[in-house]
């Protein structure tokens, strides 16, 4: 079984013939200089998508609901939220290049596609309530960003927040009881829904998660921070 956006392929008239889910594709900087007994690999991998192959029979009545239902499948596919049955994980894809059709009879053709997107697990929810540090074990295998928010029981001059970033994360001006929501997947930092960029400081990346033990501490312990994520996996 496919979910499509929660919605099963069964109402497309379709059956999920093959699927290949290829690692995302990693790159980094190497050299073997001409002379050197050894070749220079760097430790740092960037990471790009994953690639799916999907195989679907479309069987319908006759030719008309044939090309309404292959519509409606490649409609809803073409940027979506995958999960099969069988695997835990999801899949955030989008369609790339052509479909490629296959008759059969009338009524019935093969449809192959390929996709692009990155695979993560259900979220995870971890609160901070009035302490100002917490582990944090992030079960996947990729950086993996991540939604803070911030509730001050009082007003605050600033906030640093470490261990979510490279560098220290400063919020000023935290006004009681507003909370405050830094989105890494959005790309936005804004308070009661009014951007606040203007009151980060030094501000050079989101928030995110590493695979493995993360260490996060506050400055300051007067309010309650929430962390959610999404497991990234390779």
């Amino acid at each position: 079984m496919l979910l499509i956006n929660n919605i099963d392929i069964s109402n497309f008239k379709a059956k999920l013939l093959s699927r290949k889910i290829k690692p995302a594709k990693l790159s980094n900087f190497n050299s073997w200089n001409k002379g050197s007994l050894t070749p220079f690999i760097d430790n740092n991998f960037f990471e790009s998508y994953k690639e799916i192959d999907l195989e679907f029979d479309i069987l319908c009545q006759n030719a008309n609901e044939l090309e309404t239902m292959k519509s409606n499948l490649i409609s809803e596919i073409k940027k979506s939220i995958l999960k099969f049955n069988d695997i835990n994980l999801k899949y955030q894809v989008f369609l790339d290049g052509e479909p490629d059709i296959s008759y059969v009879m009338p009524g019935n053709e093969i449809l192959k596609l390929k996709l692009l997107g990155y695979c993560f697990g259900d979220e995870i929810i971890e609160n901070l309530n009035k302490i100002s540090n917490k582990e944090i074990t992030n079960p996947g295998n990729s950086k993996t960003p991540v939604i803070v928010e911030i509730v001050p029981s009082i007003d605050i001059i600033d906030l640093t927040i470490n261990g979510l970033a490279n560098d220290p994360i400063t919020i000023k001006n935290l006004h009681v009881n507003k909370k405050i929501i830094i989105d890494s997947k959005e790309g936005t930092v804004l308070e009661e829904g009014v951007n606040k960029f203007k009151d980060t400081e030094d501000f050079w990346e989101f928030p995110f998660l590493i695979p493995g033990t993360n260490t996060i501490t506050l400055s300051k312990s007067n309010c309650d921070v929430t962390i959610r994520y999404e497991p990234r996996y390779l």
